[in-house]
This record gives structure tokens, C-alpha cells and sequence, in this order.
């Protein structure tokens, strides 16, 4: 065993690695490589730990997955049943500790989980093992090749997302160590000191030699108590007087604003000739658009709702039809100009064009679209794979090449990374909604799996990876590696006989606006998002003036918001697995960071930007546990509830009867039509944020000590109660009486039984999940109750008529005697073609009640 003298004067500096493990526990391990032999130590710290842990650990050897035992082992280390080493931790202060010092070179990373002797529990990461890899082979920059003030810098910005804490200065070196380990790793894959420096030029860095605690970064999700405070005020975009032409419309009885009939009949009617290709149907969407650019919004929402309809597989995408991938592109391109120009000109209708450019590519002129076929013919002979799936694949990317492109390039990719596993290849599709029925489907089906040569693996990932890039860069304009590339302007090299590609930059790029997209290109997938989200938000604020001027290049920084858009709530989505219920610093800074990012994506965000600017001074003035706060969050948080409802309900008025009729013209199954517009207001920020304003609102009920009720849908009804233990397993039931269901769970997705009018729950969905969005629609009262004792005594109720009533905050509930009765009026509206609404209202009758008054 090597001696611990030798890993001192003659190591570098330790990989760190952090886990947060619950209950304030913190693993903390690092790894020690000699600089002149393959020796290696590898120290793990338990820290804040009241229990007793063993490591049960063994070593694997470089592409193999069974372990190794070391013979080299710490003291007190014993042999588990002859596959595993378990070794005790030894305590020191109030740290718990093992060393482990390795010799073999063979070694490529130990694994291990965490064992609790006294409740005989195992701990893992993600339900597996941890992994710690041995660097081996790996170009190392000496500690003097990196500048101090980039380190410094670093360091402060790092402190700077976990909130500011107060270091000891044990950890403040530490922690500055993990910032330069940080840099060496970077430099190591090829970034520049220069793209270095200019991504960590962040607020405050120039304070940094002066102050210099820092904070690692941590493998969970941490938030910063410092944000940059924006002058949202100036992002104020009113929709302008005056409404929108309908030409030759159906108003669809009081339900929406009505449609533009005679647009959607000639979609319906030239359907049968735009499934013959993409070409094809963006050269007839260019037509269309063009067309009905002056019935304003009304026209444009046609236009999306088709082509989401086209994006969502609810229509064919090529039908007995050979294209050539140059010709689709030459149509995106045609159609996105077109787009760029309407955008431009009719700023009212700027939040639909945006939801039109999600569900197409950014497409272009020339060999953007042929290098297509071009390198697909170049990535087969290189990697000799010219016959089976390959010559499947090549066969349709020659004559229709589509979306489905990118995510079949992607699971490509991902199957020959994981060794040829043919699992990891349909995990990938499946996970896309490729399924082998939709492979075979293709004009040019694809029926084989893939087989690939073990040698040929290093090729077909550099070949793959620069393939994937040419499809993303003709079929999706939001995706955000392309976008910012695009953007930022990239050259491809030629190969043999292809020429080079040049994307040129956009314009005169601030240089903010070019850091803070390398720093979002090299930090995209960090565990502690903090930072990521402050980046991806202040490159929207950057790009907002280039959205409103006028260029050649508009589309493409459409393009690339959108996918910082997306970004944004990918990441959140990302962090709330690991963002506590409890940690109300964190979650109000998310909060100020989606608000912020929905005001940018809003036309009409008066009631946004009102919102974004009184929860900056609620977090600036967070107190933990104050009543006063907790009123004043609340507060806040109640107009953000009605803001997101009121936006889904505008979009329920002005995209549902589009949807509706549109949907039953090109015969779409009743199910995608019926959630269309619930499901394009999930797949935006505002579904997150009102995921993050319910973690938030039971701590400030708590807090503050507030009544028992939480409104979703504030509607007056009477009905009969019924109690069952979740609202799932009656939703198909139908109920013969006006009925108030009880219900102890409600996940969100459930429908809501026919002939019910009142859902009441413990359950706090949020005001945008499907059964929310129900409710409001249907005029059902759907709200949360806090007090368990009040829900017991209604259940008592079962059968029992009972009256609910809105006062204020609150539900006022009446229970009915067996004198009174229920007056039921059904109202039937006629709707056409879109069939019959059906509105039931519930009288409660009394000894004031007429019955002639009524009527």
C-alpha cells in the first residue's frame, strides 16, 4: 500500500465530489491522483451524520461493469459474500471519514452505496450505485496556467448561487479548490481560458479578490439569495385597440370569439394534397398564411392549430410521395420568412407566431437542405454500414426526410455510446413516441434494427453527432444547441465531395448576450441550476431589443428565444425533483425567475409585469417564519393564480372552437381535440410557475395562520354529497342528481364525472392541471380544504343536499333540509357543426323561491 506521504507534494489538485444525501447529510468525496505514478486516494466524508454508515464498495475495470476487489483495502475492511468490500467509517470531530489509496492502474472508478447497520437500510443515488471515476489519461493544467483572478472569479460567482454563506477558512480553501478543479476540468475538453473569462463575468466578480469565500458546486439544487432586478416595467407589451376582422366567421354561442370559417374549410379541403409531404404542406401553409394575414389573430390561430395538429401526429406527415430534403427546407424557409414579416408587422399577433414557429424547423436555402442526403451516403461508407437499418434509414431521409429524422439519428447515437445496446436504442424512440409500428409505417418503412461494427464505434460517434447537427439545423428551429449556433454563427468543413457550410453571425451580437450563451452552452445540464436559470433569463432580457427591430436575420432570434424559453422550463422542471417543499428561499427565487421569463413570452402581460415587480419586493424582504411576510407572499401569489387563469381561460375562448372545428373537419380523435388547448397552455412557463406557486402556498397558509379553503374554481352550486376515496376510479360514472363529490385524492389529470357540479379535496392541483382547467370550463366549483375536520363532517353528509356559496376567501356551506327541493333548468345551446353545449343549472328552493320567477 502506498504510503500517504506520497500523495502530497507530488499530487494535484482533487476532483471534489458533493452529495446532499436528506436530512442535512452531505457526502463529500475527493480523489487524489499521484502526478508521477497511477497511484490514487480517495477520501470520503460524511458530515452532519448521527448514524452509523458502512461503505459496501468494489472497483471496476474500464468498459466492464462486474467489480473488482482491491487488494489494497482501509483498516477494518471485510469481505462481503466474495463480491463486495464493506469498510466501517471512522470518526474524527464531527466528521466521519474513510481513505482509500489504490495501486492498480487497471482501476477505472470505484462504486459504492451507503449501508445503515442499525435499520439494515441501503442508501443509493437515483436508486443506483455512486460512481466515482479515476482520471486517467487526462491533459492536467498546472495550477499556475490558470490565472488567480479567473479562480477568484469563479469561486465568487459559485459562492454567490448557494446564497452567500458564512465559510470557516478550512472550507473557503476548499471550496477554492474545487473552484480551480473546476476550470482544469474545462480547459481539459478543449474550451479556452478566453471563453472562460468571459462566462464567468457575472455581477460582483470584480469584489471577488477582496472577498474571497466561496462555495463548491453541489450536486443538488441550490438557490441564490442575490438576483438581478430588472426594469420589467419597460417590457410592457399592451395589446392595441380594436378588434380582429372575422370575415365570413361562425360565432360559436357565446363559447369563443368564433373562428375564420372559410380558412378552416380550405384547410380542411387541401389536407388531402399537404399529406402527400412537409414540402408540400408548408408551401400550402405559406399560401394560407399570406391570405389570411388581415383577419389578424383569429387567421393565424387557424394556421397553428393545423399545423400543431401536423406536429402532434394527428395528421400524415408524407404520403405517396418522394421529396428531397432540400426541397422541404426551401418550403420551411419560404414559410419562416413569412412568418419573420407577419411578426414584425402585427406585434398584437406576435404570441401566436411564436406557437406557430414551435411546431416547424428553421429550414434554408441551398446545401442546408441537401447535405441531408449528402452525409448520410458519406457517414454509411466511412463506418461501413451500407446495408440493413442504415440503407433503411438512407432510403427515407433520400425521399422524405422529417422530424422523426432527429430523434432516430439521436437513438442512434445514444445505442452506440451505450456499447450497442439495443434497449437504449427503443428507450430513446419510444421516449420520442417512435414506436415500431410508426417506423414501419413510412413510405420507405424501417424495419431493422441496427448492427454496427465494435471497431466502428469512435466514427459513428463523430459522425452521428455532426449528422444530428445538419438535421437540427433543418427541422428544429427551437432546438437550443442549434439555435444558439445558428445565432452565434458556426462553419461546418467539407467532406470529400460536400462543400463547407458558413452560418454567418446574426448581426451586431452584444458581447453580454455572447456570454452568457457560452456560459449557457457549457453549464446545460448542471445539477445546482441556480446559476443556469439567472443565465437562460438574462439572455432573453439581452435578445428582447433584436426581437423588436426589424433584419434579414428576425427568424433566427426568434428561433433562439424560444429555445431559451423552453430551456427555462425544462430546467425548472428538471430542479423540482430535488427542490425541497420546505425550502422557501429557493422556491421564491424560481418563482421571480419564471415570472419573469412568462413576461417575456406574453402579449397583454400587464397583470405579469404588476406581479413580477410586488414579488421582488416580497423577496427582497423574506423574513423566515414572519406572519406580516407570509400575508404579503400570499398576496402575491393569489394574483399570480388569477393572471395564469385568467390567460388559460382567454386561450380556452380564442384556440378551443378553432381546435373544435377544425379537429372534426380533418376527422382528429375526440380526445386530442377536447385537451388541445389544455395541453398548449401545459407546454409552456406558465404550467411551471403554477407548479412553483403551489409548493409555496401551503407554507404561507401555515405561516400565516390563513383560513381553511383554497378556490380553484369559485362557481355557486348545490348538489348532492358523495365521498369516494379518489376522484380517478369514478370518473367515467354518471350522475343521475346534480352531485358534490368528496374526494380524498385528486391527482389532477382526472375527468370530471358527468352530472357533478362540486369537487371538493384535501388535493391542491394546480390551477392549470386538466382537471383545474375542467372545472373553470364546465362551471363546476372545484376547491382545496385545509382543515381535515371540516371534510370529515361533510362526508357525514353522504346523501344529504347541500348548498356552497362564495364569501370573500372562503366556501359558505348550507346544508338543506328535506323541505327544499332543487329546481334543475338544462339549457341547450345549438353550435352547428360542432354539435349541442349543454349548461345545467341548479336552483335551491326555498320558501322565497319562485318558480315562476325562474322561468
Amino acid at each position: 500500500m502506498a504510503s500517504s506521504s506520497q500523495f502530497t507534494s507530488n499530487t494535484q489538485i482533487p476532483l471534489v465530489h458533493q452529495y446532499a444525501l436528506g436530512e442535512g447529510m452531505l457526502l463529500q468525496v475527493k480523489v487524489y491522483k499521484s502526478s508521477y505514478d497511477s497511484n490514487v486516494k480517495v477520501e470520503l466524508q460524511l458530515r452532519n451524520c448521527s448514524k452509523l454508515f458502512l461503505l459496501h464498495w468494489g472497483a471496476i475495470y474500464c468498459g466492464q461493469t462486474n467489480w473488482v476487489l482491491p487488494a489494497d483495502r482501509p483498516v477494518g475492511t471485510k469481505l462481503f459474500k466474495q463480491y463486495a468490500l464493506q469498510t466501517p467509517f471512522v470518526k474524527s470531530g464531527d466528521v466521519f471519514f474513510i481513505t482509500i489509496e489504490l495501486r492498480d492502474p487497471k482501476i477505472h472508478a470505484i462504486e459504492f452505496v451507503l449501508k445503515d447497520e442499525r435499520h439494515d437500510k441501503w442508501l443509493k443515488l437515483n436508486q443506483q450505485n455512486f460512481q466515482i471515476k479515476i482520471p486517467e489519461g487526462v491533459k492536467i493544467y498546472s495550477h499556475t496556467s490558470i490565472p488567480k483572478d479567473l479562480v477568484e472569479r469563479k469561486a465568487y460567482f459559485l459562492w454567490e448561487s448557494m446564497g452567500r454563506p458564512r465559510n470557516s477558512p478550512q472550507q473557503q480553501q476548499e471550496n477554492y479548490e474545487i473552484a480551480l478543479r473546476d476550470l482544469q476540468s474545462q480547459l481539459s475538453k478543449g474550451i479556452s481560458l478566453n471563453e472562460l473569462q468571459s462566462s464567468f463575468q457575472a455581477p460582483g466578480t470584480k469584489r471577488a479578490a477582496d472577498n474571497k469565500e466561496s462555495s463548491s458546486v453541489v450536486d443538488n439544487v441550490t438557490s441564490s439569495s442575490y438576483h438581478r432586478r430588472h426594469d420589467v416595467g419597460q417590457w410592457l407589451h399592451q395589446r392595441s385597440q380594436g378588434k380582429a376582422k372575422i370575415s365570413n366567421s361562425l360565432s360559436l354561442g357565446g363559447v369563443g370569439n368564433g373562428i375564420v370559417k372559410w380558412l378552416l374549410d380550405e384547410i380542411s379541403q387541401k389536407e388531402k394534397d399537404a399529406e402527400r409531404s412537409l414540402m408540400h404542406r408548408f408551401n400550402i401553409a405559406t399560401e394560407l398564411t399570406e391570405r389570411c394575414k388581415s383577419e389578424g389573430e383569429l387567421g393565424l390561430i387557424g394556421i397553428m392549430v393545423w399545423l400543431r395538429f401536423m406536429a402532434c401526429r394527428h395528421l400524415t406527415w408524407n404520403k405517396n410521395y418522394n421529396v428531397k430534403p432540400r426541397e422541404i427546407s426551401t418550403a420551411q424557409d419560404k414559410f419562416t420568412n413569412l412568418l419573420q414579416r407577419i411578426y414584425s408587422s402585427q406585434p398584437n399577433d406576435r404570441e401566436i407566431v411564436r406557437l406557430i414557429m414551435t411546431t416547424i424547423g428553421r429550414g434554408g436555402q441551398g446545401d442546408v437542405g441537401q447535405r441531408i442526403r449528402d452525409e448520410i451516403l458519406v457517414l454509411q461508407r466511412n463506418n461501413d454500414c451500407k446495408g440493413g437499418m442504415m440503407e433503411e434509414w438512407h432510403q427515407k431521409l433520400h425521399n422524405n426526410s422529417s422530424p422523426d429524422d432527429v430523434i432516430i439519428c439521436q437513438a442512434l447515437l445514444d445505442y452506440v455510446r451505450s456499447d450497442f445496446k439495443i434497449d437504449i436504442y427503443w428507450r430513446t424512440l419510444n421516449a420520442n413516441g417512435l414506436t415500431k409500428s410508426i417506423l414501419r409505417s413510412y413510405d420507405r418503412p424501417i424495419v431493422s434494427e441496427p448492427h454496427f461494427r465494435v471497431g466502428s464505434k469512435e466514427g459513428l460517434l463523430r459522425d452521428l453527432t455532426s449528422y444530428l447537427k445538419t438535421l437540427k439545423a433543418v427541422h428544429t428551429g427551437a432546438d437550443l444547441e442549434s439555435a444558439i449556433e445558428t445565432f452565434l454563427g458556426y462553419s461546418s468543413q467539407g467532406n470529400h465531395f460536400m462543400k463547407a457550410v458558413r452560418v454567418n453571425i446574426v448581426g451586431d451580437v452584444p458581447s453580454r448576450l455572447q456570454e452568457c450563451l457560452s456560459f449557457v452552452k457549457m453549464h446545460v445540464d448542471d445539477k445546482n441550476i441556480g446559476p443556469l436559470m439567472e443565465k437562460l433569463l438574462e439572455s432573453r432580457v439581452v435578445l428582447r431589443p433584436l426581437l423588436l427591430t426589424s433584419h434579414e436575420k428576425l427568424k433566427d432570434v426568434i428561433f433562439l428565444d424560444l429555445a431559451l424559453d423552453s430551456a427555462v422550463r425544462t430546467t425548472m422542471e428538471r430542479g423540482l425533483q430535488e427542490l425541497g417543499n420546505t425550502h422557501v428561499p429557493g422556491i421564491v427565487f424560481f418563482i421571480s425567475v419564471m415570472l419573469q421569463n412568462l413576461c417575456l413570452s406574453t402579449v397583454g402581460n400587464e397583470q405579469l409585469i404588476y406581479c413580477t415587480k410586488d414579488w421582488y419586493i416580497v423577496s427582497d424582504s423574506y423574513r423566515p417564519n414572519d406572519e406580516q411576510w407570509a400575508l404579503q407572499a400570499k398576496a402575491v401569489i393569489d394574483r399570480v393564480r388569477l393572471a395564469l387563469s385568467d390567460k388559460s381561460q382567454d386561450y380556452h375562448k380564442m384556440i378551443q372552437p378553432s381546435a373544435q372545428y377544425l379537429g372534426n373537419m380533418l376527422r382528429v380523435e375526440k380526445w386530442a381535440i377536447d385537451i388541445f388547448t389544455e395541453e398548449l397552455t401545459r407546454a409552456g412557463s406558465a404550467a411551471t410557475l403554477s407548479l412553483l406557486v403551489n409548493r409555496l402556498d401551503p407554507i404561507l397558509r401555515k405561516i400565516a395562520n390563513l383560513g381553511c379553503w383554497q378556490i380553484i374554481s369559485p362557481v355557486e352550486v348545490c348538489g348532492l354529497v358523495t365521498a369516494v376515496s379518489e376522484l380517478i376510479i369514478v370518473q367515467t360514472k354518471v350522475y343521475a342528481k346534480p352531485t358534490i363529490i368528496i374526494a380524498n385524492k385528486v391527482t389532477g389529470e382526472e375527468e370530471i364525472p358527468d352530472g357533478v357540479v362540486g369537487v371538493l379535496t384535501p388535493d391542491m392541483p394546480d390551477v392549470l392541471s386538466h382537471v383545474s382547467v375542467r372545472a373553470r370550463n364546465s362551471k363546476v366549483c372545484f376547491a382545496t380544504c385545509f382543515d381535515q375536520s371540516i371534510l370529515k363532517n361533510l362526508k357525514l353528509k353522504e346523501g344529504k343536499m347541500i348548498s356552497i356559496k362564495l364569501s370573500s376567501t372562503n366556501l359558505v356551506i348550507r346544508y338543506i333540509t328535506q323541505e327544499v327541493g332543487v329546481l334543475y333548468l338544462p339549457l341547450y345551446y345549438p353550435l352547428g357543426e360542432c354539435g349541442v353545449l349543454h349548461l345545467p343549472l341548479y336552483y335551491p328552493l326555498d320558501e322565497s323561491f319562485s318558480l315562476y320567477a325562474a322561468t
